[in-house]
């Protein structure tokens, strides 16, 4: 991450047509040990603070639910959540996803195509590795456009592609990086409509 910062003029690892100055600029306890020093800057790295999302969550939509209480408030990431994760960061999942297709689980799987630190190509390179039975169905099948809106599916206006089989489901976003919801919401809505079966 350090490397990419350095030589792209800081382009943004989670939506790489976003870039500007390093949004790490913080000191750290010289007493970390080094893998210690790696992990809490991946934290302040990741960890997004968003304060008109926060307001909106801890406003309105605390408001309009009526059932949250006062004492409770919405956090967007929590640095020590990330930093409880460590040991789940960067694990090799393929063979826990193999085990959910295998069990017959309905596994979604989706990717922003401006993201770098998952990249697109390296989710469809693990996705690659499965053993799934079903593997050679899933890629076999076709890839087709999903349209977010009426008006897009109008003007050819593709918003993601989704290729499926059997119980295994991948959609490929366009325009959107890591943050798919932010980047592009109205294909997260079309999405989350899909899968759920609204």
């Amino acid at each position: 991450e350090d490397y990419i910062d350095a030589q792209t003029d800081h382009v943004d690892i989670y939506n790489f047509l976003v870039h500007g100055d390093s949004t790490v600029k913080l000191s750290f306890n010289p007493g970390y040990s080094s893998s210690e020093l790696a992990l809490r800057k991946a934290a302040a790295r990741h960890v997004l603070q968003d304060d008109a999302l926060s307001a909106l969550m801890n406003g309105h939509v605390k408001a309009r639910l009526g059932s949250i209480p006062a004492n409770v408030t919405w956090g967007g990431q929590s640095d020590a959540v990330f930093l409880a994760q460590d040991v789940d960061f960067m694990k090799d999942v393929i063979a826990d996803v193999d085990n959910l297709l295998s069990s017959g689980v309905k596994v979604v799987i989706y990717s922003g195509q401006l993201d770098v630190i998952c990249a697109t190509q390296g989710t469809l390179a693990w996705m690659d590795k499965l053993n799934w039975k079903g593997l050679s169905g899933f890629k076999a099948a076709k890839r087709t456009p999903v349209y977010a809106t009426t008006a897009h599916q109008k003007t050819n206006l593709t918003d993601a592609f989704v290729q499926e089989y059997d119980n295994m489901i991948f959609y490929w976003i366009l325009n959107a990086g890591h943050m798919v919801p932010k980047d592009n919401g109205d294909m997260a809505l079309k999405m989350l409509n899909l899968v759920i079966g609204s």
